[in-house]
């Protein structure tokens, strides 16, 4: 996408079109995530939650409720992670059809859920990043926890947009590698 098309599409970081879709595995988990998300998502034009033990359930459902929307932004949160004030601004800033914020797996050794080239077998193989990178860095795929996606690239997406044990939709897999 070239940054006029990008422009076009993306705007220019207008938080009033945003839909935040909370994929949550259980009620209420977390306060600090709930405290977060309002603050990170401040200026939002619509939050909706969906509750269930299947994530990927969820993610569908909220995908189907946004592209019922007018809104032109669907920011995926999960209800394990916590937002720093001004994280969706700062996701819109980027000009980006596509854009996730760095977020870590809950175990140790707490490693960036970032992933490079999938294996010869299909699956992602998690992508090293060095102390010192900072800013945007082009990645295969990366998990939904912080996932800022525009209405643009959701509709070349075909149902079920998201399955049990994948990481992200293939054809927005592509996306992200072509540097969309």
């Amino acid at each position: 996408m070239h940054d006029a098309q990008r422009e076009a599409v993306c705007g220019r970081g207008q938080v009033s079109g945003v839909f935040v879709g909370i994929a949550a595995a259980e009620t209420a988990r977390f306060t600090e995530f709930w405290e977060s998300v309002f603050v990170g998502a401040s200026g939002a034009s619509e939050v909706r939650v969906e509750r269930g033990g299947n994530l990927a359930q969820n993610r569908n459902r909220l995908t189907e409720r946004f592209l019922k929307s007018e809104r032109e932004w669907l920011w995926y949160v999960d209800d394990d992670q916590v937002f720093l004030p001004g994280t969706l601004q700062q996701l819109l800033a980027h000009g980006k059809a596509v854009v996730s914020g760095l977020y870590v797996s809950r175990n140790y050794p707490f490693l960036p859920l970032v992933y490079g080239a999938a294996r010869e077998d299909g699956r992602a193989q998690l992508k090293e990043l060095r102390p010192d990178q900072g800013g945007l860095t082009q990645v295969g795929a990366v998990g939904a926890g912080c996932l800022l996606v525009h209405r643009a690239v959701i509709k070349t997406l075909t149902p079920p947009y998201w399955t049990i044990g994948q990481v992200a939709p293939d054809a927005l897999k592509r996306f992200v590698i072509d540097g969309g």
